[in-house]
């Protein structure tokens, strides 16, 4: 049994993994660590989940290098399988990097290194942390959404996917974010978009959301890289948090949260709206978009209801904040 593995997405960060893969086995030495005590693969394009599978069953910890899909292929192979128990730790190179600001992880990293940041990793406790399944298929460890945001999430990714940006930055790819936003802002959720929960209380609800902004539906206190719409928000409470954006104003008050938590906090309890479930159902019609945990999910989910349900909880590796 390994003491820690890390699975590497070689073009997170404009191909930053596949260099910072290169210092650790200096790294791993300076913890006196040999190479059968460690292990790093880079991530598989073709079986990642098996191979997934391959490394939790071998390590205590398991340290993902990449941005938040990266970090979700890890907790969906968690999800799919009970049994399977390992501390989950990230090495944050994507743009959003949601996952990793709760984890105190964002900041460490990009402030003190990637020496600095592993050796906390190895010594830092764990904190439990909720997973949801989506449709029995797909696993949301951050936030879901659709309606504006969402369209944004799936131009970006087509233009990604095709090669067309002309930068590697990550700062530069949030600007291109707002390229985008400026050309699809009068996004509306079409007609029969329809939200159910079930509340704390046990009691049900039903929201028509046919014609409004967005809706957002987080298990964490980020969305977005950074804003945090939500009040309240635990992560391990088995609790989502629901914020309707009804107008542009309100989604773009969504994204001001980012500015700090006396903002953030007079915003959201004075102007948004914020629902607690135990399990989400949402109706959307064909062609509207939808992402989950920043990642594009148009394709599987438009058209469809959309249903969220409490899967388990994993271990989380956490920083303490500083």
């Amino acid at each position: 049994m390994k003491e820690v593995s890390f699975l590497i997405n070689p073009f997170s960060g404009g191909g930053e993994g596949r260099r910072l893969a290169t210092y650790l086995p200096e790294i791993m030495a300076s913890f006196d660590l040999d190479t059968t005590q460690w292990a790093a693969e880079f991530t598989s394009l073709e079986n990642i989940e098996t191979q997934i599978f391959d490394l939790i069953k071998d390590t205590h910890k398991l340290i993902a290098v990449g941005g938040d899909g990266t970090m979700s292929d890890v907790l969906t192979c968690l999800a799919r399988n009970l049994d399977l128990d390992v501390e989950v730790g990230l090495i944050p190179l994507g743009t959003g990097n949601d996952l990793a600001r709760v984890m105190n992880i964002f900041h460490n990293y990009h402030n003190r290194g990637l020496l600095n940041t592993i050796r906390k990793l190895m010594s830092s406790g764990s904190r439990k942390f909720d997973l949801w399944s989506v449709n029995g298929k797909q696993t949301l460890s951050a936030y879901l959404s659709a309606g504006v945001d969402a369209r944004v999430a799936m131009e970006f990714n087509q233009v990604r996917a095709a090669g067309k940006l002309p930068w590697k930055a990550v700062w530069l790819n949030k600007l291109y974010y707002l390229v985008i936003f400026a050309r699809v802002y009068n996004h509306r959720l079409g007609q029969g978009t329809l939200l159910e929960y079930t509340s704390a209380g046990g009691q049900k609800h039903q929201v028509d959301l046919s014609g409004k902004r967005s809706i957002i539906i987080g298990n964490i206190p980020s969305y977005g890289g950074g804003a945090n719409p939500f009040r309240d928000s635990d992560y391990n409470d088995a609790y989502l948090e629901i914020v309707p954006a009804k107008s542009l104003i309100k989604y773009i008050a969504c994204m001001m949260t980012t500015m700090g938590a006396p903002i953030q906090k007079l915003i959201t309890n004075l102007y948004l709206p914020c629902h607690h479930a135990s399990s989400v159902k949402l109706s959307i019609p064909k062609g509207e978009s939808v992402q989950i945990d920043g990642e594009d999910r148009t394709q599987e989910f438009s058209g469809k209801t959309i249903e969220i349900e409490h899967v388990r909880k994993v271990k989380l590796l956490v920083l303490e904040e500083v």
